[in-house]
């Protein structure tokens, strides 16, 4: 009877010792079979080249591969106003096909900054019905060259004169190199400032080749203007040294008076004819001369 306890004791242990283990088994299998797709797949975007270009050097433009999704699912975008694309802060995103999205950058929509980012949302459709949404931000680092302008606001130089041109919207680190300028022009460059000393007045372009921080480059040209200098100082009279002539001087006055020297002429000729009238009258006698001119008195 022990023996029988014993081992009926025994089977009642085994049989509970087996229930107990495989109870969690089942409760696991049952767990993953209620999960959805949903739970069990995520998205993955790949790596954005830095800075941001093509693998064919394309500088605007990419594709980005995206993966982790199975067979039969879908991803669109939810974008801000109803369509399948997003753009944001010069940053257009797009799908492509069901393993790549296209990005592409919008060079006068950059903010100035190093790089610039758009935050998309996705949603995912599942094979089995489950959905889910996902955020994603997409940070792009654009070429210098694409997102500055260098530009001189005031482009104006005195002809002969040295003149300091600032050259706006340069960033640090970039470097400017003048590759042509008109000729008899001189022209320097230190930092953003640039020099011209023009030879003579008109328009001339000033070719300049520029390399920006992160390697990429830009050829900019200026058109500058030079005009005729300017004169702010008066003449002054010349002095007269010791010695000098003033003929010139007194003729100069005369000829600038004409009332004053057609007096003298006048005064002149006047004395002439009453001397002329005195010497007749004295060649044929005072009495006589005197009775052909009615009231002439004569004083001898």
């Amino acid at each position: 009877m022990k023996k029988r306890a014993l081992v009926a004791a025994l089977c009642c242990l085994s049989t509970a010792s087996t229930t107990a283990v495989a109870a969690p088994v089942a409760t696991a299998q049952t767990a993953t079979a209620n999960k959805t797709m949903a739970d069990q797949y995520e998205v993955e975007f790949g790596t954005i080249p830095q800075p941001f270009k093509s693998v064919y050097g394309i500088e605007t433009s990419t594709r980005l591969r995206y993966s982790g999704l199975p067979s039969g699912a879908k991803l669109t975008i939810l974008g801000p106003n109803g369509g399948d694309t997003d753009t944001e802060n010069g940053l257009y995103v797009a799908i492509q096909n069901d393993r790549e999205l296209w990005l592409q950058i919008f060079p006068r929509s950059l903010p100035r900054a190093a790089s610039t980012s758009n935050t998309v949302k996705f949603l995912v459709v599942y094979p089995d019905g489950s959905t889910e949404v996902v955020d994603h931000t997409f940070t792009v680092y654009p070429l210098q060259k694409l997102i500055y302008s260098p530009r001189i606001d005031a482009p104006m130089v005195q002809e002969g004169v040295d003149t300091n041109l600032t050259i706006e919207d340069l960033p640090k680190g970039a470097q400017v190199q003048i590759v042509d300028a008109p000729a008899g022009w001189k022209t320097s460059i230190r930092g953003n400032v640039l020099t011209v000393n023009a030879s003579q007045t008109g328009s001339g372009s000033v070719v300049t080749y520029i390399t920006f921080a992160d390697g990429s480059n830009l050829p900019v040209t200026f058109e500058i203007t030079a005009e005729p200098k300017s004169t702010t100082s008066k003449e002054t009279e010349k002095p007269q040294l010791p010695g000098e002539s003033t003929e010139t001087d007194a003729a100069d006055d005369k000829q600038s008076n004409p009332a004053i020297s057609g007096g003298s002429s006048t005064a002149g000729t006047i004395a002439g004819v009453i001397g002329a009238v005195l010497a007749i009258a004295l060649s044929i006698g005072g009495a006589a001369f005197a009775g052909l001119i009615p009231g002439l008195k004569l004083p001898f």
